[in-house]
């Protein structure tokens, strides 16, 4: 590949990344900013574990439901994978809260 072509895709990349984190700041500064104005609103982040969110008995779905009562202008993502995942999600604040059983 000349030099040339090799520069054009260096800096092809290089706005690329500059754009992604560019968007990610925007994301996070419209968080930051309905925070600000009611802090009741944004999204949660919740991962799962598939066992859990399937299960009759477990209450995730009357939690959600009553998360909506009491913030009516907050709406929850919901992720469903195994525990490792969900933990490594959390670990890196990819989600604010996993539920599941986790083996330490």
């Amino acid at each position: 590949m000349p030099a040339r072509s090799r520069w054009a895709q260096a800096h092809r990349e290089a706005v690329l990344r500059a754009a992604e984190t560019l968007f990610e700041a925007l994301e996070d500064f419209g968080r930051e900013a309905k925070a600000a104005v009611d802090p009741m609103t944004g999204e949660v982040q919740i991962g799962v574990i598939d066992q859990m969110a399937t299960n009759d008995k477990c209450a995730i779905g009357l939690a959600i439901s009553r998360m909506g009562t009491v913030a009516p202008n907050a709406s929850v993502s919901l992720t469903i994978l195994p525990p490792m995942d969900l933990e490594t999600m959390l670990i890196d604040g990819r989600i604010e809260l996993a539920y599941g059983i986790f083996h330490h």
